[in-house]
């Protein structure tokens, strides 16, 4: 019997107002301090992230569409993740491939870079700069802020941190990034490939059963590669969250050898 993953691991960011952002903080300018890691208080780091401000006015789609600015700022569930991750840094990240999963500032991947990882994936749907937004403001290209974040935290995290575009439910998106991964000098397809440990920092904050299955289906082909974890924190909003842990949890169950499914282990 083989088992291609462990059972998600689930951290849930605490509803009290103001609690779950306790360690991060405004610099101003659009940036913020995420998190402070280190194994000693001398040696602690800041991880810095540049959230999204208005630009300029621009005028509303007649339509009513709008961009989405979900990506661009930090949510509370990313000081709670990037503890979990400093807390198990030796099982799941140092000398560890890293994917975050839709990244948005980067905050919990550059965590993770500054903890020794091996490598770092930030990935996230490309949303255009310029796209107008329910407010008028112009918002800034997902995938820029996310290059302009990783600059930001050093020469150090730059040399082990990529940014990916990773569009939920978009197999050939998924698959391109789990063989982006294969080492030059692997004999056969499939040697050595994958990500060691995926991250998922407040994705759940959509009730619509098409995205938790998109996103579902977008984890369990980044996730196949043997002994992966899968650790996802996440604010409860509506009730639905457990919508994408049945629908991932489901799609794992046929993928051992004659055994049991993976279930959704209880949160660390």
């Amino acid at each position: 019997m083989r088992r291609f993953w462990r059972p998600p691991l689930l951290l849930e960011a605490p509803r009290t107002p103001g609690r779950a952002t306790a360690s991060t903080a405004g610099l101003g300018n659009g940036q913020r301090v995420v998190a402070h890691v280190g194994q000693h208080p001398k040696e602690r780091k800041a991880v810095m992230v540049h959230e999204h401000h208005a630009l300029e006015p621009v005028g509303i789609r007649k339509d009513g569409s709008g961009g989405d600015l979900t990506g661009l700022r930090v949510w509370e569930a990313a000081p709670v993740l990037v503890q979990y991750l400093e807390t198990h840094a030796a099982d799941l990240v140092e000398g560890r491939r890293v994917l975050d999963v839709g990244a948005g500032t980067g905050g919990v991947g550059l965590a993770a870079a500054m903890m020794g990882a091996k490598a770092v994936v930030l990935s996230e749907a490309d949303t255009p700069a310029s796209a107008a937004t329910p407010h008028g403001w112009q918002t800034r290209s997902t995938l820029a802020l996310l290059a302009d974040n990783v600059a930001l935290n050093g020469a150090a995290v730059a040399a082990v941190t990529s940014v990916a575009e990773l569009k939920w439910g978009c197999r050939e998106h998924a698959e391109r990034l789990f063989t982006s991964t294969r080492p030059a000098d692997s004999k056969g397809e499939g040697e050595g490939e994958g990500f060691d440990t995926l991250t998922l920092s407040d994705v759940l904050y959509y009730t619509e059963p098409e995205i938790h299955e998109a996103l579902a289906d977008t984890v369990r082909t980044l996730a196949k590669r043997e002994g992966a974890s899968v650790v996802v924190a996440y604010k409860v909003r509506h009730g639905h969250e457990h919508t994408f842990f049945r629908r991932l949890t489901a799609g794992r169950a046929g993928e051992d050898d004659g055994g049991g499914g993976g279930g959704g282990g209880g949160g660390g």
